[in-house]
């Protein structure tokens, strides 16, 4: 399925309301990235498309975080944002930004999905936070920066923890981008074959609502990645 016009026009008008609201200041690696202020502050054109399916009382879980672009976007759309990333650096920016915007309904946390003793606090973290109400489970460009046992870990823990009508929202980098030109050339990635990935979420009891493979929706400075989006909720 490719975006509508309707859908891309409504990222690009929902990006241009929150840089028109808010213009804020800006393992090991990851610290050491976040630590430079090089990663955009402004929201992704993925948080925007997801925005349109949000509703106030749902609580979104915003996987690998990083600084929080998405995480401050979607603050003010939902009842609350459990942000999650193993950096320690990206946590506390994001916290300093939090506190400059007012928003008191985030809460963050600190786990690496790669490491398995981790998973049963992630599975009790959301049972902790969604009090019944819907879930939303987003990764933009969080499954290529982690190993394949990492995406097992990620995929069967929030099926465990979810409930029917709870949705997934995935964007990644898709095989077709293993060669090509990247701003960040030493960032670890895994490029992914975003068929056999749909086919493994729907085997643990997904619904795909929307599916994408394309460019020209994660672009970045000389970059037009091939990426893939895939939205699904629970069945």
């Amino acid at each position: 399925m490719t975006p509508s016009k309707e859908f891309l026009s409504n990222e690009y008008f929902l990006l241009e309301l929150f840089l028109n609201k808010i213009n804020v200041g800006v393992g090991q690696y990851w610290d050491e990235f976040y630590k430079k202020k090089v990663a955009p502050l402004c929201p992704s054109q993925f948080a925007a498309l997801t925005a349109q399916f949000l509703k106030s009382d749902d609580v979104l879980f915003d996987f690998g975080c990083g600084n929080g672009r998405d995480t401050l976007f979607f603050a003010p759309y939902v009842t609350s944002v459990v942000h999650i990333d193993r950096c320690d650096v990206a946590k506390q920016e994001i916290n300093m930004r939090l506190n400059h915007l007012g928003y008191d309904n985030c809460q963050g946390y600190i786990f690496d999905i790669g490491n398995g003793s981790d998973i049963n606090e992630i599975i009790e973290c959301i049972a902790l936070n969604n009090v019944n109400k819907r879930n939303i489970f987003y990764a933009r460009f969080f499954l290529h920066a982690i190993d394949e046992l990492a995406e097992e870990n990620f995929v069967e823990a929030i099926s465990i923890a979810s409930k029917a009508n709870d949705m997934l929202f995935l964007e990644f980098r898709t095989l077709k981008n293993k060669n090509e030109y990247k701003t960040y050339d030493d960032h670890y990635r895994r490029f992914i074959n975003h068929k056999e990935l749909n086919i493994k979420i729907k085997n643990y009891g997904w619904n795909c609502e929307y599916e994408y493979e394309g460019r020209g929706v994660a672009c970045f400075k000389s970059e037009d990645p091939s990426v893939a989006r895939l939205i699904y909720t629970k069945i």
